[in-house]
C-alpha cells in the first residue's frame, strides 16, 4: 500500500493520501474487487503502483495507521470509497463514487 500511496498521492495533501488508502481498503472489503491489499493495488486499477517504487517511511507509517483504523472500524464504517482522482488531474472530480461522508 505504501508504494501505491507514493505513486498515486505523493504530491497530495495528507487528507488525500488517507482517502487513497481508504479507497484501497474499501475495495478489499467490497465483493467486486480482489480481497487482499496486494491484489487490489496490483490489479491495474491503481496506475500509480509499481513494484520498483520506493517504500518511504511516511507512506509506510500512514499505511499502518489507516490499516489499524480499518481493522478497528470495519463493522461500523460506511459508505464505500471505491474511486479517487486528485483534483490536480485535469480538474476531474475529487472522488468518483456514491454518497460519501467523511465527517
Amino acid at each position: 500500500m505504501a508504494k501505491t500511496l507514493w505513486g498515486e498521492a505523493r504530491g497530495c495533501s495528507i487528507e488525500e493520501q488517507i482517502k487513497v488508502a481508504w479507497c484501497i481498503l474499501n475495495r478489499v472489503d467490497h465483493p467486486n474487487f480482489p480481497n487482499t491489499i496486494k491484489s487490489v493495488v496490483t490489479s491495474g486499477e491503481f496506475h500509480g503502483y509499481s513494484k520498483s517504487f520506493p517504500c518511504e517511511d511516511k507512506f509506510y507509517e500512514l499505511s499502518l495507521e489507516v490499516i489499524y483504523l480499518w481493522q478497528q472500524e470495519k463493522i461500523s464504517r460506511s459508505p464505500w470509497i471505491l474511486f479517487f482522482n486528485s483534483p490536480s488531474s485535469r480538474g476531474e472530480n475529487l472522488l468518483k463514487s456514491g454518497a460519501i461522508n467523511f465527517g
